[in-house]
């Protein structure tokens, strides 16, 4: 469990403190910080984490965080999209 909580703070200070625009790029960030995982844990994790992935513009999607994004994941913005 300590793991879990240590990789989970890994993968926010990471997700925070550059753009990471696919799970590979982030298994490697993880892995240079001795976290091994396989992507199905990191696909679990950044569900749990409520990372989601983002458009900006031209320039492709990055991950980030469900409460970084203003508006996103509220019932308005839902419909919005749909």
């Amino acid at each position: 469990m300590e793991e879990k909580a240590a990789r989970y703070k890994a993968i926010k200070r990471i997700i925070l403190s550059q753009r990471i625009d696919s799970q590979e790029l982030l298994l490697k960030h993880l892995e240079n910080e001795g976290f091994i995982v396989t992507q199905a844990t990191l696909s679990r994790d950044l569900r749990r984490l409520k990372v989601v992935k983002v458009s900006d513009g031209p320039g492709g999607y990055y991950y980030t965080f469900l409460e970084n994004e203003p508006g996103r994941g509220s019932e308005e913005s839902l419909i919005e999209d749909f």
